[in-house]
């Protein structure tokens, strides 16, 4: 069993949705990346095992390319991209 990150729809318009798939239960910082590596957002989430899923509007966000990046107290490091409409 591993860990997982979804990101769906993709691309994205207003409303990013996030399937996240952990093994054990786990405070997690969910960051939001543009392209360019700069750090746009951030979420402190406590992630229960199993799948959790978490929306985020991100209609203020310019169209283009992203990614998240969940790091946690496990020292588990997911990532996925996704595309902005």
């Amino acid at each position: 069993e591993s860990s997982a990150l979804v990101l769906f729809p993709n691309p994205a318009t207003d409303i990013l949705n996030m399937r996240i798939k952990v093994v054990e239960k786990q405070n997690s910082t969910i960051v939001l990346y543009d392209a360019t590596g700069r750090e746009i957002r951030n979420w402190k989430k406590n992630l229960s095992r199993g799948t959790n899923v978490f929306s985020e509007n991100i209609s203020s966000l310019s169209a283009g390319s992203y990614y998240i990046v969940i790091r946690s107290n496990t020292a588990v490091k997911i990532s996925c991209s996704f595309f902005k409409n």
